[in-house]
């Protein structure tokens, strides 16, 4: 395999590729796997990634004392950042709570659809949707990794 090579993040225009080069770094570290891109720029993409994740955390953490009588059993994800295998997994394993990716991830078309469907007096269940694809969270060790990872930035 060639060895990408990127000197910045910042040049980095497509957001799938910079999951993928945190996901390549995750795969090498827990399971030996080949690094298709160089390590540093991995380690960048991931703590990227990883950053935005623990700022959903402190969201999260605002919004449950708002909803504290409320139990939340999963967070549905849609929209562009829920492209990101690795943020969601993030995300999951630091909220420890399960996340599921709908399959039409275009929120605003799901939301013009919605609200169409209320115009003309459809009934909607907001609970169903098709998955494409749901995070468990991991460990709460991983969980610590993370956190403490990125604490040092």
């Amino acid at each position: 395999m060639k060895i990408l090579n990127f000197m910045k993040i910042e040049n980095i225009v497509d957001p799938k590729l910079v999951d993928q080069m945190a996901y390549n770094l995750y795969l090498n570290e827990n399971t030996g796997s080949q690094l298709i891109f160089q390590k540093p720029i991995c380690e960048r993409a991931r703590l990227v990634l990883e950053s935005i994740s623990i700022e959903f955390l402190s969201l999260w953490k605002k919004l449950g004392k708002i909803i504290d009588k409320t139990d939340i059993e999963f967070i549905k994800a849609s929209g562009g950042v829920s492209n990101s295998d690795y943020l969601l997994q993030c995300i999951s394993t630091i909220c420890q709570i399960e996340i599921r990716r709908m399959k039409n991830i275009e929120s605003t078309s799901v939301g013009t659809m919605l609200l169409t469907r209320i115009t003309h007096g459809h009934n909607i269940d907001l609970w169903s949707f098709d998955v494409e694809k749901v995070f468990l969270p991991q460990s709460v060790e991983h969980k610590d990794i993370i956190l403490s990872r990125n604490s040092k930035l």
